[in-house]
């Protein structure tokens, strides 16, 4: 927080948290100013009157920016923060180091330190995407790429090679959007199925996810820029599932999708232009909320110029090797067996 610490924070949806909580976030509840004021009560000390009235004007403003969307108002030094496991109270800026040294009451080190994974007990990573996670061969055929082709699959290859042992879960459905319901398949809305998805494979290290081409299709009428605050709703989805080690977040990458390079493939005609402003909507959002992102551009990935959405073998290499990448600097920060 640094120079803006004693600002007040506006928080413009209730899935937004100050920088300074992405970490201990899914650990503690950041309390609302009614729900703050009946934890109080319980306090042996009460806050003092000058406290009492800045809440009180602080909620004052949130009544009264309603109207305008805005969601509540938080102050780091004034605010209330609920331990998720056995619901004490912290208020009045609390350091860091007490609110770690809680957790580690419950067993749980925040950050994570390094552990030694094994096979009883890999890295896990899970992929999450559409077609082209999926491996879906560039046409209208319906094909998949062998599992050594698919950019998941080149990812195995060279993770196989670093020395951690690993297990990566791909999930990637074809048609599948970011949060939309699709009217030829109900299951390929991503938010929804998501929850599913996280609980089924907790806990895992690292979460993957290359989504938002299928937004662009025209009969779901989206901007680059409302499909990238889908994203960032999804992205907050993670973070708010508790799927990562010792119930806390995993490390995120968010994979921008390459451009469109034709209209071949008639349900995404009229497109383009579209699909090459959603990379860089996607890298605002992941600067915002401190999210590790790829432009898939940027690794040498392109769309094929057979129907101009799905991958061609280069580009799942180019891919496979960006992300493994990634995934193996987080081994490095996260495993003592690293090499």
């Amino acid at each position: 927080m640094s120079s803006k610490h004693t600002e007040w924070y506006i928080k413009q949806s209730e899935e937004t948290v100050p920088i300074e909580w992405l970490i201990l976030a899914p650990h503690f509840e950041l309390l609302s100013f009614p729900e703050f004021a009946e934890a109080t009560k319980e306090q042996e000390e009460p806050l003092s009157d000058e406290e009492n009235a800045r809440l009180a004007a602080m909620w004052q403003t949130i009544e009264d920016c309603k109207p305008s969307g805005l969601h509540m108002m938080v102050h780091p030094l004034h605010s209330a923060k609920r331990c998720h496991f056995c619901r004490q109270l912290f208020v009045n800026g609390t350091d860091h180091a007490e609110l770690h040294a809680h957790l580690k009451t419950h067993g749980i080190s925040c950050p994570p330190e390094a552990r030694e994974f094994t096979e009883a007990d890999p890295f896990t990573i899970v992929a999450y995407g559409d077609s082209n996670t999926f491996g879906y061969i560039p046409g209208n055929t319906g094909a998949r790429y062998l599992r050594n082709i698919r950019w998941t699959g080149v990812c195995n290859a060279e993770l196989d090679a670093f020395g951690v042992p690993y297990l990566k879960i791909d999930e990637g459905v074809n048609g599948r959007t970011v949060d939309l319901d699709d009217p030829d398949q109900s299951y390929r809305n991503g938010a929804a199925a998501l929850d599913g998805v996280l609980n089924s494979h907790r806990p895992m290290d690292a979460f993957v996810v290359m989504l938002g081409g299928n937004d662009l299709k025209p009969y779901f009428n989206r901007t680059p820029q409302q499909i990238a605050q889908s994203m960032k709703r999804l992205l907050n989805q993670v973070r708010r599932a508790r799927c990562g080690r010792d119930w806390g977040c995993p490390a995120i990458l968010c994979i921008g999708p390459p451009a469109f390079t034709n209209e071949n493939r008639p349900a995404f005609k009229g497109a383009i232009e579209a699909s090459t402003q959603l990379a860089g909507e996607y890298e605002k959002v992941c600067v915002e909320m401190g999210v590790d992102y790829l432009a898939a551009h940027d690794a040498g990935v392109r769309s094929s110029e057979v129907d101009g959405v799905h991958l061609d073998p280069d580009s799942h290499a180019a891919l496979g090797k960006a992300v493994a990448g990634w995934i193996k600097a987080k081994m490095t920060l996260l495993s003592k067996r690293a090499v």
